[in-house]
């Protein structure tokens, strides 16, 4: 799934990530599944996401990283910059 995010097949990325967490949760997809969904201005879903992802390794730095950016991105919905 990975691969398919770096080749920009998006589409395929999510069914694959949605796929691989049925079988087993795993932080990778959890992770996978945040960065589409904010690509896709969902910052809500992403931030679900990567809650589960650090309910399963919560010292993960790259959820944490993940995690600030999700909470950027809803800062900015919710007071959106003004024109210049």
């Amino acid at each position: 799934a990975r691969f398919l995010e770096a080749t920009r097949d998006y589409a395929t990325a999510r069914a694959e990530a949605s796929a691989a967490l049925r079988l087993r949760p795993s932080v990778e997809a959890f992770l996978l599944l945040a960065r589409l969904d904010l690509r896709d201005n969902d910052p809500q879903a992403a931030q679900e996401s990567v809650n589960r992802a650090l309910a399963l390794d919560p010292g993960n730095p790259d959820a944490q990283a993940l995690r600030r950016a999700i909470a950027a991105k809803l800062a900015e919905k919710a007071q959106p910059l003004p024109p210049q």
